[in-house]
């Protein structure tokens, strides 16, 4: 799979005068593997009452942050990351970010 790494700015609406939250484009083409939680990961989530459903590996990168998220450039579909998981094994070579799926803050 191919990701969109995206960030929230805001933007004036130039209607209303307001703000706005947007998403902006961080980095496009990021390969990525999706998968799904473990027993053991599931039923740690579901104790801490998180809405983790998964976790994207994908190469290490710096400055990805909870606040952005993850686009499937193929379908569409939205990652919302709940943290980042430093690869201790692989000194830095991958980053594992547990997310949970589905529309955040626009």
């Amino acid at each position: 799979m191919r990701l969109a790494l995206e960030r929230p700015v805001q933007t004036k609406n130039p209607t209303s005068g307001g703000t706005v939250e947007t998403w902006e484009l961080v980095q496009g083409g990021i390969p990525a593997e999706k998968s799904a939680l473990t027993a053991r990961e599931f039923i740690a989530a579901q104790a801490a009452q998180s809405q983790i459903t998964g976790k994207i590996v994908m190469r290490w990168m710096d400055g990805i942050k909870a606040n952005m998220r993850l686009r499937d450039e193929l379908t569409g579909q939205i990652y919302n990351i709940a943290g980042a998981l430093p690869d201790t094994k692989t000194q830095r070579r991958y980053l594992t970010l547990p997310v949970s799926e589905g529309v955040n803050r626009g």
